[in-house]
């Protein structure tokens, strides 16, 4: 992911889960949690995906969140 300022880290970084807020400080118990969810979800035939906001391409940083909830709505209202 690229860091875009809401922490001290900058440029490409890694982190568990992209996101360095909450699954991180209990990696274990988000682990089980989320195989347990995921694995009835495909299970229930329920739609399980990313949505690529683009937010670290430079200029995009409106039009990509944009770009993809629209996509979403489209997956959503077929």
């Amino acid at each position: 992911r690229l860091a875009k300022g809401a922490t001290s880290e900058t440029g490409l970084t890694e982190s568990y889960f992209v996101n360095p807020f909450g699954a991180p400080q209990r990696k274990a118990a988000h682990k089980e949690l989320s195989v347990r969810f995921l694995n009835q979800m495909f299970i229930n035939n329920i739609a399980v995906g990313q949505i690529r906001t683009q937010l670290g391409i430079e200029g995009m940083e409106r039009k990509g969140p944009k770009l993809a909830a629209q996509a979403l709505f489209q997956t959503i209202t077929k």
